[in-house]
């Protein structure tokens, strides 16, 4: 079958995915509200991963990084 959709580049893919995520397009996707608070977890278990351990080493994706680091 071929491919029916736009040829898009993968920036536009990438905003056109985020948006569709926030309107919640998919009954399973994680709402915003749902996503802000997995990030304030993450920060929450990465200072304390750092005063138990000292240092630590977070390896994420764009998005979930910068909510991390504005929950820091």
């Amino acid at each position: 079958t071929k491919w029916r959709f736009p040829r898009l580049s993968i920036p536009v893919w990438a905003v056109f995915y985020r948006v569709m995520q926030l309107f919640r397009y998919s009954p399973n996707a994680e709402s915003f509200a749902e996503f802000k608070k997995r990030a304030r977890g993450c920060a929450n278990q990465l200072i304390e991963f750092g005063n138990d351990h000292g240092c630590v080493v977070f390896i994420g994706h764009g998005l979930i990084n910068r909510f991390i680091i504005k929950e820091y």
